[in-house]
């Protein structure tokens, strides 16, 4: 009896019929993630892109309406649908991810709301929020039926320059002394780095459309 015993349990320690078993499922379960990682990855990979074409369009569009917002907002919106379509991809674009602000040439920044209006920043969306998220097909037998996507640009329209200093350090690079300078319709840059660059005295006044130092 403790012969047969001893032989039944070698004999289990020696099958490895569950352990293959138990290594397929591994690697089915691995192939299986990668092939939703690759499927539903370039899926949205493609649908990102559309967005982005979407938001740049978008913004170009409703820079060239500045600075009237309203005139802006309309191009904005209607450009969108022109790329993306309401029944194939719903409201990619809404009133709230439209910001109008001003673009500083300086830093090379976006400042919402900033004055003078000269640029706009579009935000294209496919989301929960807006009721058209991006549907997955692999990822969501584990767990991911859908996800957001979402991109942005920003645009601006430039003013004329009608007063460039050249001058990349000078201190006073332009100078005011004395008189006035106004600029219709148009800006003053002035190039130098220097924390001076820009000089205007007690008596000289400057009435420009945009005045950028660099």
């Amino acid at each position: 009896m403790l012969n047969f015993h001893g032989f039944a349990i070698r004999a289990l320690l020696r099958d490895q019929r569950g352990n293959i078993a138990m290594l397929f499922a591994l690697v089915v379960g691995v192939l299986f993630a990668f092939s939703a990682l690759a499927v539903d990855g370039g899926h949205l990979y493609v649908l990102k892109s559309k967005l982005q074409r979407t938001a740049d369009a978008a913004a170009l569009a409703a820079a060239s309406q500045l600075p009237d917002e309203d005139d802006a907002r309309d191009e904005a919106l209607e450009y969108a649908l022109k790329n993306m379509s309401a029944e194939e991809h719903g409201s990619t674009l809404v009133d709230d991810d439209i910001e109008f602000g001003y673009w500083h040439p300086g830093t090379k920044s976006f400042v919402p709301g900033g004055e003078p209006v000269n640029a706009v920043m579009v935000t294209t969306r496919r989301s929960a929020a807006n009721g058209n998220p991006a549907g997955t097909y692999f990822a969501g037998l584990m767990g991911y039926d859908e996800v957001d996507v979402e991109t942005t640009s920003v645009a601006g329209r430039v003013s004329a320059v009608c007063i460039l200093a050249l001058d990349p350090t000078s201190e006073s690079a332009f100078l005011v002394n004395n008189g006035s300078v106004i600029t219709e319709g148009c800006a003053v840059q002035v190039n130098s780095d220097d924390p001076y660059a820009l000089d205007v005295t007690s008596n000289g006044t400057m009435e420009t459309l945009e005045t950028c130092v660099q």
